[in-house]
């Protein structure tokens, strides 16, 4: 990964920095990587979503609904995501 900077055109509340193909997203207790293949896909969903419409970016979303969350239901959240991460890597050692 390249060197990170904080944009000071992104608006978005869950905005923590980039690069050129990744944004860091999150909160105090949570962050979020979306890395790009492509450096243009980054630059548009940057411009559509962290410096415009955050309201409509789906990392934003799911940040704002598990926040809004109970901490039981937090924890039963990553619980079925712990659950999914181990099925991933058990279906990619099979693979290998």
């Amino acid at each position: 990964m390249g060197k990170h900077y904080i944009s000071k055109y992104a608006i978005c509340p869950c905005y923590r920095s980039e690069e050129r193909q990744v944004i860091r997203c999150g909160t105090e207790c949570t962050t979020i990587h979306r890395v790009f293949s492509d450096a243009s896909d980054a630059k548009n969903y940057k411009e559509n979503y962290c410096r415009n419409g955050f309201m409509r970016c789906p990392i934003y979303i799911n940040i704002a609904l598990y926040e809004k969350l109970s901490d039981e239901n937090k924890k039963k959240v990553l619980e079925v995501l712990r659950k999914m991460e181990d099925e991933r890597k058990c279906l990619s050692t099979r693979g290998s």
